[in-house]
């Protein structure tokens, strides 16, 4: 952790609303935390998405682990050929070096 007070961040708060939305209407994304926000550490993004729609191809990650958290309705992932659906209140984790999608 750093020791420098002016490069500690403070204690902010974020409503996910006032965040500038990307996408289409059927797979919309905010960027709450972008990773240049936190020295490449973490990105946190929230996917709202249509029913049946993909939010993205099938991709994989070099650099970084993928977690979704679903809050509402049902998430499908794809991950290596293997399928799952996540319900509101769990974690899917998609490590890096793995062909996924959701």
């Amino acid at each position: 952790m750093s020791t420098n007070p002016a490069k500690m961040p403070g204690i902010r708060v974020i409503t996910v609303r006032d965040v500038e939305a990307t996408g289409d209407p059927t797979a919309v994304d905010r960027y709450v935390i972008d990773s240049s926000d936190s020295g490449g550490l973490i990105a946190v993004v929230e996917h709202a998405l249509a029913p049946r729609v993909l939010a993205a191809p099938i991709h994989k990650h070099s650099r970084e682990d993928e977690y979704s958290l679903v809050l509402d309705g049902r998430l499908g992932v794809v991950q290596d050929g293997d399928e799952v659906v996540a319900e509101p209140g769990q974690l899917v984790f998609k490590p890096r070096g793995h062909w996924h999608t959701f």
